[in-house]
């Protein structure tokens, strides 16, 4: 296809596209249409008046007069020519044209022997159709009547395009019915008030909200939905908020805030400066997050119940556990088997609770980074030492490769190991026994990077996008795999993040996986 073809193709389309915004083909008809057909019959004495509106393989009437058909095909149809050119567009004797002389509308009826066409626009300026005159007989059209017909297409251009913006206008009024029932059935507070706080309108779920009316409030200074201890405090943000730019005076904060009969109650509220014209508001949505600060102190109570009476007694059990277990007078194999299932569930358990306190600390940012400066080839043989006892239980060997260089990094370094343990721990347990897990860390230009590598089963491709999320656990196949609590990824995911550092890793179903954490080399003192 030519440049030329390519800019006709597009042309086209947007030609079309600005015809059928106008949502005109197809309707019935109407008497401001027929009035200009009308009036271009009487005006140019004529048999035959059309506004014809091309569409892509026809040419459809809006409105006919003197002509029953309601279309015709556009490739046989004058109109085609017509919104070719800018100015009118005549046809004095179809049977001495020769792009015409066989055309099924000249051979046969309407049997048209003469045409004027004047293209109608779009308000986008696109050529959607025309306004045209048709005779049986040959004639001329003097520049008098040429003037006529370009007056008449101005007049059917403007109803043409007054429907399109009678349609645009319902369109928005549409829009702002469907604004309006959604504020009504909005569950959270909305409200709006001029620059000093004076409330101007609320939705029904405000109202209810704080146990007015809105009568009672419209009018009334935003100052009243909250406690008066803290007036000053509310009038000082106000006052701070109004004063700055619109694209500036933006919040979003919990407060306290205060019901009908005197209740307070927290909130949270997002509230903005707009402008529309030369009149600038505030609009805010408040939400009444009670039930939330209610779970949030139950969760808080659970927390603490379970960092203080479970761990504590918890880390006593496994103290007394280990030391049973390392106790030779117990040479029954059942008693022995006995211990190491207690062992065993309460090492799960200690897990579990430090899984649990690890995210809470996570989420509510408050866990401690002490980052040190450690060389990476120190944290590689820690961890290998702390995880053979584990590896060796489920019979897989653990191998570390010494980095080929020096390399140090800026990491927590309990909390890194902590890292390096969860990877090595799910290794193990996704490895078929006898399997080798392999750890190492390599340089990577300015990064260190740290691998963990299995030969298991891999992880399934439809889990792979989820894999660091809480409480996602792949299947386990056959393999060492036992339940965890699916929150050791998350974990280490941020806590790796928080020490400015990516965790990723490749997986190959069938041949094993490889975690990797890559941590921004530091310069060693």
């Amino acid at each position: 296809m030519g440049t030329n073809e390519v800019i006709q193709a597009w042309d086209e389309a947007s030609r079309l596209e600005a015809l059928r915004a106008l949502k005109l083909l197809d309707t019935p008809p109407e008497e401001r249409f027929d009035r200009v057909t009308r009036m271009v019959k009487t005006v140019l004495k004529v048999p035959t008046a059309l506004i014809s509106l091309v569409d892509a393989d026809r040419q459809w009437f809006k409105s006919k007069d003197g002509l029953d058909a309601p279309e015709t095909a556009r490739d046989i149809s004058f109109c085609t020519h017509a919104i070719l050119q800018d100015d009118v567009f005549i046809v004095e004797d179809a049977w001495k044209d020769p792009k015409f002389a066989d055309n099924p509308l000249v051979t046969g009826p309407p049997y048209i022997r003469f045409y004027a066409g004047k293209p109608l626009y779009s308000t986008s300026g696109k050529k959607v159709g025309t306004l045209c005159v048709l005779d049986s007989q040959p004639r001329k059209l003097s520049e008098e009547e040429s003037a006529k017909l370009k007056s008449l297409a101005g007049w059917a251009e403007r109803e043409i395009n007054h429907f399109a913006d009678e349609t645009e206008a319902l369109g928005r009024l549409e829009n702002k019915l469907k604004l309006a029932h959604a504020l009504e059935n909005a569950s959270d507070g909305i409200f709006s008030t001029d620059l000093d706080g004076k409330i101007e309108s609320l939705n029904p779920a405000a109202c209810q909200m704080f146990r007015y009316q809105a009568i009672d409030l419209i009018g009334k200074n935003i100052s009243a939905l909250v406690p008066g201890r803290l007036h000053t405090q509310h009038f000082d943000f106000m006052s701070r908020l109004k004063n700055l730019a619109t694209d500036e005076a933006r919040t979003c904060l919990e407060l306290v805030a205060v019901r009908s009969g005197g209740e307070e109650f927290p909130v949270e509220l997002s509230f903005r400066k707009l402008q529309v014209g030369d009149r600038q508001f505030f609009v805010g949505i408040v939400r009444d997050i009670s039930e939330r600060k209610y779970l949030e102190r139950v969760k808080n109570d659970f927390l603490a119940s379970v960092s203080h009476e479970l761990r504590t007694p918890l880390t006593s059990i496994l103290g007394a556990l280990g030391m049973l277990k390392d106790d030779n007078s117990l040479t029954k194999p059942a008693d022995r088997q006995l211990l190491e299932i207690a062992y065993l569930n309460s090492q799960r358990m200690n897990v579990l609770i430090n899984d649990i306190l690890d995210t809470e600390k996570l989420d509510a940012d408050v866990m401690a980074f002490f980052n040190e400066k450690v060389s990476a080839a120190d944290l590689l043989d820690e961890a290998k030492k702390l995880n053979e006892a584990y590896a060796l239980s489920a019979n897989i060997k653990l191998v570390a490769s010494a980095p080929s260089s020096a390399m140090t990094i800026s990491v927590d370094r309990s909390r890194f190991i902590q890292v390096l343990t969860n990877l090595i721990s799910n290794a193990c347990k996704f490895s078929p026994k006898g399997e080798t897990v392999a750890i190492s860390a390599e340089r990577d230009g300015n990064w260190a990077v740290f691998k963990v590598v299995d030969h298991g089963e891999g992880i399934p491709d439809e889990f792979r996008g989820k894999i660091f999320q809480r409480f996602a656990q792949a299947h386990p196949m056959k393999t060492n795999a036992r339940k965890g609590t699916g929150l050791g990824l998350s974990i280490s995911k941020t806590m790796v993040e928080k020490m400015g550092g990516h965790i990723g890793f490749e997986s190959i179903v069938g041949k094993g996986t490889c975690f990797h954490v890559r941590m921004p080399l530091v310069t060693a003192h």
